[in-house]
């Protein structure tokens, strides 16, 4: 009866080996997965701000260059310039608030942090700053705010 009992420990225990082996392997490679997926979210959120800074400096740079070009009289351009005429709204001067960028001092701040909710700094800044530089608190998602 104990040579029994213990043939089926012993074949109890073999069992739960094979499968605590296939399960940390398992394991593994869910974590070799994951992993790549990290890195991938990475690579993502690299270019998204790569082109988001793109943009904003194409945005700074356009009126200014291409001022004069383009739209004279009618036509499409027309119709576009009535539909950003008729979204825009007058803010008079005692109203309007101006918030640097708290990094750069240059541009306004136009990024909102969280979990502190500061606003405190501009768009190209936001890629390079990682604690908000009032609280110092470690910045987990940022929100662009765009303020008349």
């Amino acid at each position: 009866m104990l040579m029994q009992m213990n043939l089926m420990v012993q074949s109890v225990e073999d069992f739960w080996r094979r499968n605590l082996a296939g399960e940390i392997q398992k394991r593994m490679e869910m974590e070799r997965m994951l992993k790549e997926k990290e890195e991938q979210v990475e690579r993502f959120r690299n270019m998204y701000h790569f082109y988001e800074e793109r943009t904003f400096v194409l945005e700074n740079m356009g009126p200014n260059r291409f001022a004069g070009e383009g739209t004279s009289g009618g036509g499409a351009g027309a119709a576009l310039e009535e539909e950003v005429q008729s979204c825009h709204v007058e803010v008079k001067d005692d109203q309007r608030m101006e918030i640097r960028c708290r990094n750069c001092l240059n541009r306004p701040a136009s990024m909102l942090w969280l979990p502190c909710r500061h606003l405190s700094v501009c768009l190209v800044c936001e890629r390079r700053v990682k604690n908000c530089p009032i609280c110092r608190v470690k910045k987990t998602e940022s929100i662009q705010i765009n303020l008349p």
